[in-house]
């Protein structure tokens, strides 16, 4: 068994292509992948959120909160078996 470690980059459609020159030929072999993203911090800073955007709109309705109007009553469903 052998082990390789190497840095690579993921293509922009999300594809990681790893070419590993070997001297086996014609053989099934089996392969591990295990990928860390490096400095990766926190999940929110890698989506799709705009900069800042956590910063800029937390707490911006403090002043007039969302209120939840009432629900009604609903009707008893039958139970489930």
């Amino acid at each position: 068994m052998k082990s390789v470690s190497f840095k690579s980059k993921i293509g922009i459609d999300g594809f990681l292509r790893v070419n590993i020159p070997t001297k086996i030929k014609e053989k099934h072999v089996e392969v591990l992948v295990i990928y860390d993203v490096e400095n990766d911090t926190n999940d929110f800073e890698t989506s799709d959120w705009p900069e800042n955007y956590f910063t800029d709109t937390y707490g911006c309705l403090a002043s007039d909160p969302i209120k939840r109007q009432p629900q009604g009553t609903y009707p008893d469903r039958e139970q489930l078996q």
